[in-house]
């Protein structure tokens, strides 16, 4: 459906040395559902260990599109009954919160596996993912940061947080640091004298510690 998307899938899988199921010329623009019928099978006799479908760049809102892509995953389970064993949605990092409407919709029809965020190395931060994973329970699973095959990685939480607020190693370090002093300050007039029980000061101490605590569960040093 994408414009020169054959053209552009066929020059990726030069650059990736992988095998790729084309569309005959009469099927261009029509039913996807023989190429796709087609590749399973291929895949099959040849003993591929993947394949991978690309459904070509379709709006949410268009109702024939969603349709087709019904049928797409109906054609392949019927040639594979436990496929497809991912279904990524591919969202550019800019669309902001219609991404999260884009994701419900083909959550609703089609069901998502996780999602593929790209143009993350320009300006767009795409902070509409932590919408998409509260909201719908779907795990963002690679970024896309340029247009090489090395550019596109494995999310990793912890450095798309760093670079969603700003933050580099350094502030982060430096913000551990007066926490940890922090924590230290308040346990030490955690309790008031006599009385056993804890003051709100130890409160504080102890949402301190949930909020920066270290991956294993212990003490900040």
């Amino acid at each position: 459906f994408r414009a020169a998307a054959v053209e552009q899938l066929a020059e990726w899988a030069i650059r990736a040395n992988v095998s790729i199921e084309k569309p005959l010329l009469e099927e261009r623009g029509g039913d996807p559902v023989p190429v796709v019928s087609r590749s399973l099978r291929r895949a099959r006799d040849e003993k591929f260990d993947v394949v991978i479908i690309d459904t070509s760049g379709r709006l949410s809102n268009n109702f024939e599109l969603t349709q087709q892509l019904i049928d797409m995953k109906a054609a392949i389970q019927k040639e594979i009954p436990s496929a497809p064993h991912e279904t990524l949605l591919v969202v550019d990092g800019s669309l902001g919160r219609n991404a999260v409407e884009q994701a419900a919709v083909w959550m609703k029809y089609v069901g998502i596996s996780g999602l593929a965020i790209t143009k993350m190395d320009g300006t767009a931060r795409g902070g509409f993912v932590v919408s998409v994973v509260r909201d719908l329970g779907v795990p963002i699973k690679f970024i896309g940061v340029g247009e090489k095959i090395q550019d596109l990685r494995d999310f990793q939480p912890e450095v798309f947080v760093d670079a969603l607020l700003g933050n580099n190693a350094e502030k982060s370090a430096e913000l551990k640091l007066k926490a940890s002093k922090m924590m230290k300050f308040t346990s030490a007039i955690s309790e008031t004298p006599g009385s056993g029980v804890p003051s709100r000061s130890n409160s504080v101490s102890d949402r301190l510690k949930a909020s920066f605590g270290n991956n294993g569960g212990g003490e900040i040093a």
